[in-house]
């Protein structure tokens, strides 16, 4: 009998004919076409074979009942359980948001891909769309002014962006210009219920200059006079050899080993109870999890570390290099239950879920 253990591994039947099985979710009405496929696998009858590229934090769609194993003629060979895969003790939802980053409007196919976000964001109801950096490709002001135009034509829900390292490559632009073409400050917060989204813009692309000293001062006035609430953090770069790079492929990551880098992960540990920290920056594929369990979420510092992939040109893995992908389109769909925070990685350009990237996350604040 095939099975998920207690690991959230899958361990297929060794009575399945030889054969490629594609697993899927599904319910009783059948597939849950708005989910790709977990995995395609190979199995050689009375071998087990296992699939084990999911983490502890990876659970099925809510909607789920049962993952089918289909053969390469599309007939279904078996039914697994859900196990430790089904989502539990999340209580009421609450809103949705879409979590994204890296836009960079400027760049390749980037205005099809944040108009169609968008717009999934408008049909769907959700409360706000937050990007967590690189709103634009060059940085410039025709990037900025274009970004605005594409926020104001397309979103009927709020927008709220910060500065990425593109942005700060002139340092000026992520204040006085990120202030004029998006309304926002380099640093600021808002709230949605009894939740507060905090959002940290890079200052200057340089040196121990990701934060000034203000930043970092108001940040921990933030979190320390919001301790009884959950705080989402939106800051652009991540912590290296964790989320966002747990396979050491892209330096850039190093940005924040310094000093005031040090400080950033300081609060992050020191709040770890309430804090889910959400960055970009390297436009890693959520796929890359297969090749390293902790390259979208981590929690080294003691609180939920979430990478977000790329909403444009999202990388792969190229031999040992990360090559740029203009045919996907990816980004978090985040729900907001009552006990628990239900991530759904979404590949906007396919119109689907990725199980690979879909995540429930405790909340201790009650």
């Amino acid at each position: 009998k095939s099975v998920v253990d207690s690991d959230n591994t899958i361990i297929l039947s060794s009575n399945l004919l030889t054969d490629t099985y594609t697993l899927r979710y599904e319910n009783n009405d059948g597939i849950l076409t708005s989910y790709n496929e977990i995995c395609t696998i190979d199995v050689i009858q009375g071998e087990n074979v296992k699939y084990s590229s999911l983490i502890d934090e990876n659970v099925a769609p809510i909607e789920a009942t049962a993952i089918g194993i289909y053969n390469s003629s599309d007939e279904k060979g078996d039914e697994i359980e859900l196990n430790a895969l089904k989502p539990e003790n999340l209580g009421n939802k609450l809103y949705s948001f879409a979590a994204l980053s890296d836009v960079h409007v400027g760049a390749e196919t980037s205005e099809e891909d944040f108009i169609r976000a968008l717009e999934f964001a408008n049909d769907n109801s959700l409360e706000f769309v937050a990007i967590c950096g690189d709103l634009t490709y060059g940085g410039t002001d025709e990037n900025l002014v274009r970004y605005k135009e594409l926020v104001d034509e397309y979103a009927s829900v709020p927008v709220y962006g910060i500065s990425g390292n593109h942005e700060a490559n002139r340092k000026y632009l992520a204040m006085d210009a990120l202030k004029e073409y998006t309304g926002q400050d380099l640093y600021y917060s808002f709230t949605s219920g009894d939740d507060v989204f905090i959002m940290m813009g890079v200052y200057d692309n340089h040196y121990n200059q990701e934060f000034s000293d203000a930043e970092l001062d108001w940040l921990e006035d933030a979190l320390e006079g919001n301790k009884d609430k959950t705080c989402f953090i939106f800051q652009h770069l991540f912590q290296g050899n964790g989320s966002g790079d747990a396979i050491d492929l892209d330096v850039k990551g190093e940005k924040l080993n310094n000093e005031r880098g040090q400080r950033f992960y300081n609060l992050m540990s020191e709040y770890k109870e309430n804090v889910i920290w959400f960055h970009g920056h390297s436009h890693e594929e959520f796929k890359i999890q297969e090749f390293n369990e902790m390259n979208n979420y981590d929690n080294l510092l003691g609180c939920h570390s979430v990478h977000i992939s790329s909403l444009t040109y999202p990388k792969y893995i190229d031999g040992s290099d990360l090559s740029s992908n203009y045919y996907a389109s990816e980004g978090y769909i985040v729900d907001v239950y009552e006990k628990a925070i239900i991530l759904k990685g979404r590949d906007f350009l396919n119109e689907q879920y990725l199980p690979i990237a879909t995540y429930q996350l405790e909340t201790i604040i009650e």
